[in-house]
């Protein structure tokens, strides 16, 4: 199975082809291609957005669905999915949300279940 991920030029967002044509920053919401034939040819359909400078680099991410939902089989995917993985909460936020606001992320990637 197979969704398109590009990043929206305005922002630089990680987004992902939804079922209709326009671009979400969710996975969930992106649009599930099964077989690698029809995600190629949606992906050239969507290079006419890179060419109208929506987005930058649209590509085939490989996913598969478990009990947790929608997951990227590549690490980098997994992260570009799930957002930065570096401290940007600043001091009182940490104390709201946790040392360091994103202890699961870190706990996901050494135990290997992002994949």
């Amino acid at each position: 199975m197979y969704v398109i991920s590009a990043n929206r030029l305005s922002d630089g967002a990680v987004v992902y082809l939804g079922p209709r044509g326009s671009w979400a920053k969710s996975l969930a919401a992106g649009k599930v291609f099964p077989a690698k034939a029809e995600a190629d040819a949606a992906l050239a359909g969507a290079q006419a957005d890179a060419s109208r400078n929506l987005i930058v680099e649209p590509c085939l991410v490989e996913v598969r669905m478990d009990a947790a939902g929608l997951r990227p089989l590549t690490l980098r995917e997994w992260i570009r999915a799930q957002g930065p993985t570096i401290d940007f909460l600043p001091g009182p936020a940490k104390a709201r949300h946790g040392q360091h606001g994103h202890e699961s992320s870190q706990r996901e990637l050494r135990t290997g279940s992002y994949a």
